[in-house]
């Protein structure tokens, strides 16, 4: 942001800091659900490819614990 400058863009707008800051957070656990949806589908979708077993429990909690 300082390097940029683009805080210096953000602060010129009639929004807070608090605003800038929350829309940031959003947008970031945004961002890391979708990737780690993507992750478990492609997962499971490999799985199906390659015809292997594989206990469904422990893959889930893989996949929360990345989350």
């Amino acid at each position: 942001e300082e390097d940029r400058h683009t805080a210096d863009y953000l602060f010129t707008h009639p929004i807070t800091r608090n605003e800038v800051i929350f829309t940031k957070l959003v947008a970031t656990f945004i961002e890391i659900t979708i990737l780690n949806i993507t992750t478990c589908i492609f997962s499971i979708l490999s799985i199906i490819a390659i015809g292997e077993t594989v206990d469904w429990e422990i893959l889930t909690l893989i996949h929360l614990s990345f989350y």
